[in-house]
């Protein structure tokens, strides 16, 4: 496939006197992204074009941005931008040595600020020639992005801790059941950990109706919080969830 100028180019090894200053090579990087700029601008950054386009630039911020989460510089960036201070020690850690959970958050980050990308370019306030790289814009684009992507993330594990909560006091208020005796610590944590596997064997969706449920919530009301289309819709997913596993139709016959 024919590689686009001003995105990507092949390298290769070349005697010194083939070798061009920084000067041309950066005015034939400008040169090679206002072209390209204005091709993709022409067909409304849709088709083949666009398709390859955003390929090569997905590649490249994906490429920073590991780099810039495994040795923790990242933190640096985003001070840069003046967001230092949104991102913790602990997640930069985790960001660091947790593969799965990096590349997951680095994927929709990119997505995003792709998205993000085209809708500012056809709305005419977006990159423009003769400014930085179209690669290094959307790199700096993806620090906003990446941050409401985390954002996403902590939210959801919230909801998820609070799911667990919720359980945990409902299975301890079964009488027939002295798992959570104040007494017996151990057996405690067993039985938190038991149902954190449990929840964790759901997927978001239902994971949200059991918290909902769990704590208290009407149908309306669960509808209303996690976007589902009514009430009627929660009611049949949670008797569903309740015919599938005991443990939720335990919770189902407990009182509230």
């Amino acid at each position: 496939m024919r590689r686009i100028q001003g995105v990507a180019t092949m390298n290769r090894i070349r005697p010194a006197d083939e070798i061009p200053d920084a000067t041309s090579e950066s005015d034939s990087r400008a040169a090679g992204d206002a072209a390209l700029f204005a091709l993709l601008l022409a067909e409304r950054f849709a088709g083949p074009a666009w398709e390859l386009a955003r390929t090569e630039m997905a590649r490249y911020s994906l490429g920073v941005l590991r780099g810039w989460l495994a040795t923790g510089h990242i933190r640096a960036e985003l001070r840069a931008v003046g967001r230092g201070a949104d991102l913790t020690a602990a997640e930069i850690h985790r960001l660091a040595i947790d593969d799965h959970f990096r590349d997951d958050l680095l994927d929709a980050t990119v997505a995003v600020a792709l998205h993000d990308f085209r809708r500012r370019a056809l709305l005419g306030n977006g990159w423009r020639p003769g400014e930085a790289a179209m690669t290094t814009y959307l790199t700096r684009r993806c620090l906003y992005a990446f941050l409401d992507e985390l954002r996403i993330h902590r939210r959801a594990q919230q909801r998820h801790q609070r799911t667990i909560d919720a359980v945990t006091r409902h299975e301890a208020a079964r009488p027939e059941s002295d798992h959570y005796a104040v007494h017996d610590s151990v057996r405690e944590l067993t039985g938190r950990d038991r149902l954190r596997h449990q929840l964790a064997q759901l997927d978001e969706r239902d994971r949200n109706i059991v918290w909902g449920k769990a704590a208290g919530h009407t149908n309306a009301e669960i509808a209303e919080i996690f976007g589902e289309s009514g009430p009627r819709t929660v009611e049949r997913r949670w008797s569903a969830l309740m015919a599938q596993h005991d443990w939720i139709a335990r919770l189902g016959r407990t009182p509230r």
